[in-house]
C-alpha cells in the first residue's frame, strides 16, 4: 500500500493517528486556558504518547487567539543554549544573570493574555544542575506573572526520580500527569477507525493483551500490517512476528529495560514470579518502601498496570523478550523448562534463538507459525523454516488463533474513543 494511504507512522513522533487521552487533555487544556495550576509535568516512557499529547495540546491552545503557545521539541541539553532558545521564542534576548526578571518582562511585553510553553523531552536538560536551576527559574517566573505564563514539561522516569528525591520545587508544585497504556476501547479505536477496518473483538483483545495497549507498539504493528495488504487483520500475525524479532528485540525493549532502573527491574521480576495480581495492601511488604514511585515507572513504561488496586505485569511481548535476554530468576527457570521439553538455544545479537529438536509441543508450535498462517501471510515456507521456532512463538500464536476464525467477520465496534498513538 502506498505510504500516502497508510495513516500509521512510527518514524516521526506524534505523526500517526491520535486516539484517547481525553482526561489528560481536558485537565491540561482547562488549566492552561484558565491560568490556574498552569504548571504541569507529564511523565511517560518512550512511545507512550508524550509528543502526540503535546501536539494535540498545542492545537487546542492555539485555537484561542488570545493565547500564544510555543512547542519546543527536544530542548537543548545545555542550559545557556536553552535560555537563548526561549529568548528567540519570546522575541527578546534573556539575561542569564537575571533570568526570572527577564522572562517575566518578555512575557509582559507580549500582546497576549497568556503565553504557554510546552517543553517536550526535557530529560536531557534536567540531567544537569544548571538545567534544573533553569527549570526553577521558569517556575519562579510563572509565580511572578500571576497567570500570564503556563508551562508543561514532558519527560520520562527522570522526572519521577526528581520528584521522589524532592530536589525539584518545580515538580513539587506542578500538576503531575502520568501516561499509561491505552484502554481496550482506545486500542480498538486506534486499530479500527483510521481506515475503518472491521477487526473482530477477539483479535483486538489479543493484540491489546500482547502489547499492553502501548501506543507506539500498536502504531508500529498497524503500520506494518497495512503495508502488507488492504486487509490488515489478515496480516497482523506476520506483522507482529516481523516487529517482535527485527525491531523490538534489538532497539525498543532494551531501552525500556534500562528505563526501569535496577529497582524497577527487580520489581518487574517479582510481579512475574507471583503469577497473580498483587493487592494494594501488599505493595509495600512485597515491593519495599515507597512502592508507588516504582509502580508508576513500570506503568508509564508500559510493562505493568494497576487496576482497582491490583498490580499486574503487562505486555507479553516484553515479558518474552526479558526471558530470552535476561534469564535470571523466573526467566531462567522458564527457559530451563523449555529446554527440558526438547529445545536447544543460543543467544546471539540480543535475541534468544530456539532450535527445535524433537520436542512434540515445540514442533507443533513451530508448525502452527509457518504452516497455518492467515491468507496473505507466509504459509508457503519450507519444512526447514517450519522447524525454526520464533522466540515469540507463544505470543504470536495468540494473535494467530484470535484472527483465524474471524477474519472478514464484522463485529459491533465500541464507541469512538480518542487516544495518543506515538
Amino acid at each position: 500500500m502506498p505510504d500516502r494511504e497508510n495513516p500509521y507512522r512510527s518514524d516521526i513522533p506524534g505523526a500517526g493517528p491520535f486516539v484517547g487521552r481525553a482526561n489528560e487533555l481536558a485537565l491540561l487544556a482547562s488549566a492552561l486556558h484558565a491560568g490556574r495550576r498552569a504548571l504541569a509535568a507529564v511523565m511517560g516512557g518512550r512511545g507512550m504518547g508524550k509528543t502526540a499529547l503535546a501536539l494535540e495540546l498545542q492545537k487546542r491552545i492555539a485555537a484561542d487567539p488570545t493565547k500564544l503557545v510555543h512547542l519546543v521539541r527536544r530542548p537543548s541539553n545545555d542550559a545557556a543554549t536553552f535560555l537563548s532558545q526561549l529568548g528567540s521564542l519570546l522575541g527578546v534576548p534573556l539575561d542569564p544573570i537575571l533570568p526570572v526578571e527577564s522572562i517575566a518582562e518578555a512575557v509582559d511585553a507580549l500582546d497576549r493574555s497568556r503565553v504557554v510553553l510546552l517543553l517536550d523531552e526535557i530529560d536531557g536538560l534536567i540531567a544537569s544542575e544548571a538545567g534544573r536551576d533553569l527549570l526553577e527559574n521558569l517556575r519562579a517566573a510563572y509565580e511572578q506573572l500571576g497567570g500570564r505564563l503556563g508551562i508543561v514539561i514532558f519527560g520520562g522516569s527522570r522526572l519521577r526520580d526528581l520528584l521522589s528525591s524532592e530536589a525539584s520545587p518545580f515538580l513539587r508544585t506542578a500538576q503531575w500527569t502520568p501516561l499509561h497504556g491505552l484502554s481496550l476501547a482506545e486500542t480498538a479505536a486506534l486499530l479500527r477507525e483510521p481506515l475503518d477496518l472491521a477487526m473482530p473483538d477477539p483479535l483486538i483483545e489479543a493484540v491489546w493483551e500482547q502489547t499492553g495497549g502501548h501506543p507506539l507498539l500498536l502504531q508500529m504493528l498497524m503500520e506494518r500490517a497495512v503495508a502488507l495488504g488492504s486487509d490488515a487483520a489478515r496480516h497482523l500475525h506476520e506483522a507482529l512476528r516481523d516487529l517482535a524479532e527485527h525491531h523490538l528485540a534489538a532497539t525498543l525493549f532494551p531501552i525500556w529495560w534500562d528505563n526501569l532502573t535496577p529497582r524497577g527491574q527487580s520489581v518487574y521480576r517479582t510481579l512475574l514470579g507471583l503469577r497473580r495480581p498483587l493487592e494494594r495492601r501488599e505493595w509495600a511488604s512485597t515491593l519495599g518502601n515507597g512502592p508507588d514511585a516504582v509502580v508508576e515507572i513500570l506503568s508509564t513504561t508500559g510493562v505493568a498496570r494497576a487496576d482497582s488496586g491490583q498490580l499486574l505485569p503487562r505486555c507479553a511481548l516484553f515479558r518474552t523478550w526479558l526471558e530470552q535476554n535476561h534469564p535470571q530468576g523466573l526467566g531462567r527457570h522458564r527457559l530451563q523448562g523449555r529446554r527440558r521439553a526438547g529445545a536447544r538455544g543460543h543467544c546471539s545479537g540480543g535475541r534468544f534463538r530456539v532450535r527445535c529438536d524433537g520436542g512434540p509441543a515445540v514442533e507443533a508450535a513451530a508448525r502452527s507459525l509457518s504452516g497455518r498462517v492467515l491468507a496473505g501471510g507466509s504459509g508457503g515456507r519450507s519444512h526447514l523454516a517450519a522447524r525454526r521456532r520464533s522466540p515469540f512463538a507463544s505470543v504470536l500464536s495468540r494473535i494467530h488463533h484470535a484472527a483465524s476464525p474471524a477474519v472478514g467477520r464484522t463485529r459491533p465496534r465500541p464507541s469512538r474513543a480518542r487516544a495518543a498513538s506515538t
